[in-house]
């Protein structure tokens, strides 16, 4: 596709998102229970596993991830009420809201089919990284950075919806630059759709009250973003004015797997990613965008192009 059938696919994609023409998916009924009862701070444990117990999937799931890798240090766990004991019910929430959602939408175009398993994939990794960032930071909640880690570019669910048609035909590169274009737009519409909190909704906007000398969650997203795309080892952590709130320096940011390795092992592990999944997770990534993409992209030699795109995204002239 050339860059003037681009240029029409995003006019049309827009003009449809202003009327409200997107197609968001029901939010998931289990997550919506869940999350119900969370907020009731009278909720009781056995109300949160009747909530979850009826799907088998899910229960089978928080169970192994009771008794992975960062919790080998205690009993096995054998039931469900025991593994929402151990992980916390805020923990649980995001458990269930990261399995239903990868449940959203099945396309029949390859190239979104690909886009989107990377992209949950990487919305993981960018989660943990949150989570571990947060435990840095008194102030921040480390499951509130996970969810928000998880949720940061939610809004490409809708739009691979919607151009999940022959009517569209993008190839990988084309895809990838128009979700980035439009992502924070539909993930607003999406999560208002689902009656998520404003806090995060400003969150995920980039809206989030900023104090020029105090970390919040939207750093820990931009962060987060640097630090599992391969390109981001080319940027000075220095010049980067969210790592700079988080007391990050280039040395930490370049060393940042290896001084943190067990902290981010406990993340993956709570997300339930295997060991051995992370370096197989990114192997057959699709070709990188012209700017820093959610979910990234693996390149082995970033392109000039998008090195300035970065820059972009962090403000470093």
């Amino acid at each position: 596709m050339n860059g003037n059938n681009l240029q029409s696919v995003y006019g049309e994609v827009l003009a449809a998102i202003e009327r409200n023409e997107l197609t968001f998916p029901v939010f998931p009924e289990v997550a919506h229970r869940v999350r119900s009862l969370i907020n009731d701070p009278d909720v009781s444990a056995q109300e949160i596993v009747s909530a979850i117990s009826g799907d088998v999937a899910i229960s089978a799931h928080l169970i192994k991830v009771a008794n992975s890798a960062a919790f080998s240090n205690l009993p096995k766990v054998e039931n469900l009420r025991q593994a929402i004991s151990r992980l916390g019910y805020m923990q649980i929430h995001n458990l269930v809201l990261h399995v239903t959602l990868g449940q959203l939408i099945s396309p029949r175009d390859p190239i979104i089919s690909r886009y989107l398993s990377n992209y949950w994939s990487n919305n993981r990794e960018v989660a943990a990284h949150c989570f571990v960032l947060a435990k840095t930071h008194s102030k921040l909640d480390p499951d509130r950075a996970m969810l928000a880690g998880l949720l940061h570019n939610i809004g490409a669910v809708p739009l691979c919806l919607y151009l999940d048609t022959p009517e569209f035909k993008l190839d990988a590169e084309e895809l990838y630059e128009l979700i980035e274009k439009l992502h924070v737009q539909t993930g607003v519409q999406m999560l208002r759709t689902w009656n998520f909190p404003d806090s995060m909704i400003e969150i995920i906007a980039g809206n989030e009250t900023i104090d020029e000398h105090a970390p919040c969650y939207a750093d820990l997203i931009k962060v987060a973003i640097l630090l599992t795309h391969p390109a981001g080892k080319e940027i000075d952590c220095s010049e980067v004015k969210p790592a700079k709130r988080l007391d990050l320096d280039s040395e930490v940011c370049l060393n940042f797997e290896v001084r943190f390795a067990t902290q981010l092992a406990h993340a993956r592990s709570l997300l339930g990613i295997e060991p051995k999944q992370q370096t197989q997770e990114t192997s057959t990534a699709m070709p990188p965008p012209k700017r820093i993409a959610r979910p990234a992209p693996q390149v082995s030699t970033p392109k000039p192009g998008l090195l300035a795109a970065i820059f972009r995204l962090f403000g470093i002239h």
